[in-house]
């Protein structure tokens, strides 16, 4: 059986750029004046983050937390978030954003808040490239969004299919593939 492909483009390359840009100015707006932590979530959010921070005209740190909901070759979350206790840094006072690829079932993300909150941190806002129009079992509210999207599997942009497909530079939706025939 072969493996899923990346399919149609859903969102292009130069608007995801035009969309980073805006974020960046919107970020940069808010936290004028004021201290930033960047926390990325790998590997999903490597790509964004690194397009965003580009974008920032603030200073800022930036940290990573190594997280994971989606085990092996699944389109669907494993219902648990793998590494969150494991997870270090210094954000007690600090005003975290929390950059993420997607905001999907909301595990990751409720689960990011909730740490940052025990460990003292004094604001914590959350930036999603994509999210998906979805009923959410956890509920995470996202302060900035790049795109809504319909709740399809999508790769690129670094959403990757079991490691795969990150570098892409659209977001395309993930086809299945061909079945067999009889």
């Amino acid at each position: 059986m072969s493996e899923p492909a990346p399919g149609p483009i859903l969102i292009p390359a130069t608007a995801v750029r035009r969309r980073t840009a805006l974020l960046a100015r919107k970020i940069s707006a808010l936290y004028q004046n004021r201290d930033l932590t960047l926390l990325g979530i790998l590997n999903g959010s490597i790509f964004f983050l690194a397009d965003l921070a580009r974008q920032l005209t603030i200073p800022f740190r930036v940290e990573c937390w190594r997280l994971r909901s989606y085990v092996g070759k699944t389109t669907r979350s494993a219902g648990t978030v793998h590494g969150i206790t494991k997870t270090p840094g210094a954000f007690r006072g600090a005003n975290v954003l929390i950059v993420d690829d997607i905001l999907d079932t909301g595990l990751t993300l409720a689960a990011t808040r909730a740490r940052l909150v025990a460990m003292g941190s004094r604001s914590v806002r959350v930036c999603v490239l994509v999210r998906k129009h979805k009923r959410r079992p956890h509920r995470v509210r996202a302060d900035w969004v790049g795109f809504d999207i319909p709740d399809e599997f999508v790769v690129g942009c670094g959403l990757d299919y079991d490691g795969m497909y990150r570098g892409l530079p659209d977001i395309r939706v993930l086809k299945a593939p061909a079945s067999p025939r009889e």
